[in-house]
């Protein structure tokens, strides 16, 4: 069923009260291809979204939004591993939980992410020294040219910080409609993020775990929940998108002559030698933590974080994110990039 005229407010985590002309809340495959061609039939663009944790609509949008809402999991038992296939609908903390309570391993560090799962791949969601590109195995898409379905391998989907082939020369071809994570039965622990590592060994300190006991997963999630929840605001009560700024990835030369002017500043090595800049410490040193442009501004704890403070427009929160990249820029000679994808 197409709608008509819909507010989006309600679909996007920053709150932005665009209009969609069209709209179509998709449940069944079937549902998908008819919206698709009603989008052909009629020639206008369709945008695709879910959670809307990871968008920002710039205007009143003149075409066809397609409101993914396909559900069900599964889960194979493969031995010491399981696959579980699950739905582009499904919201991804749930999905999460669901894997631990089955003793499935490998998706904790990812908890409390907001957001669905059909996103998670597009984004190639990572955090606290996780990202989903190492567990998944497959994603199932809808190919609109050739009107089927595919599946690409982890490979295929081009993965990288924060990006994938969904972002590149598949964006629009292809509507993503299950996922496949590869998960281990037997719990091991990623502590590659400092401040998790830092957090289990103060439980460790003040005896509420065992020195050499063994850390469950369960545990993870509830530090690394906590610690989202300390960092960044609750969409429901604040509107955000989150980390509104990837990190920069910068050159040893770069590294080094800001090293020297700035000899505070957080760096992080990469496993392939570059060298990642906290984006979030930049912002926070050009004079935007908790500053306000009209109704939407920069979070007072999180400088990485944009939000819309009073029914703010998305055309107003690209022009306070375009203010804080010429900052930036003018300050390091660093150029931030936008983490959510803009519509249209």
């Amino acid at each position: 069923v197409i709608s008509k005229n819909i507010s989006l407010k309600s679909f996007n985590t920053l709150n932005i009260d665009s209009k969609a002309r069209y709209f179509a809340e998709i449940s069944d495959m079937d549902q998908l291809k008819s919206a698709l061609a009603f989008s052909s039939r009629e020639k206008i663009p369709f945008w695709v979204i879910a959670g809307g944790s990871n968008i920002v609509i710039r205007e009143d949008l003149e075409g066809l939004v397609l409101y993914i809402a396909l559900k069900g999991v599964q889960v194979l038992d493969e031995g010491s591993s399981g696959l579980v296939i699950a739905s582009a609908g499904e919201v991804w903390d749930e999905l999460v939980e669901f894997c631990l309570d089955r003793g499935l391993f490998g998706l904790e560090n990812l908890s409390l992410i907001p957001g669905s799962v059909g996103a998670a791949p597009i984004q190639n969601i990572g955090a606290y020294g996780a990202e989903v590109a190492q567990a998944i195995e497959w994603v199932e898409v809808w190919d609109i040219k050739n009107r089927s379905l595919r599946k690409l391998s982890a490979k295929q989907c081009e993965f990288a910080y924060r990006d994938s082939i969904f972002k590149g020369h598949l964006k629009g071809e292809v509507v993503i409609t299950r996922v496949a994570f590869r998960l281990q039965k037997r719990f091991q622990v990623n502590l590659a993020y400092g401040g998790l590592r830092e957090a289990v060994q103060a439980l460790v300190n003040d005896g509420e775990v065992q020195q050499n006991a063994e850390i469950e997963a369960t545990l993870i999630r509830q530090i690394v929940c906590q610690m989202r929840r300390s960092k960044l605001p609750d969409p429901s009560v604040l509107p955000n998108a989150g980390s509104f700024f990837k990190n920069p990835i910068i050159s040893n030369a770069k590294c080094q002559q800001l090293q020297q002017q700035f000899p505070e500043v957080p760096l992080y090595n990469q496993m392939d030698g570059s060298i990642k800049v906290a984006a979030a410490w930049l912002i926070e040193q050009a004079g935007w933590k908790g500053k306000d442009l009209g109704q939407v501004g920069v979070h007072a704890l999180q400088a990485l974080v944009l939000v819309n403070k009073n029914g703010g427009s998305g055309t107003e929160l690209l022009r306070l994110a375009d203010k804080i990249q010429c900052s930036v820029k003018q300050l390091f000679d660093i150029t931030l990039e936008i983490e959510p994808q803009i519509i249209p």
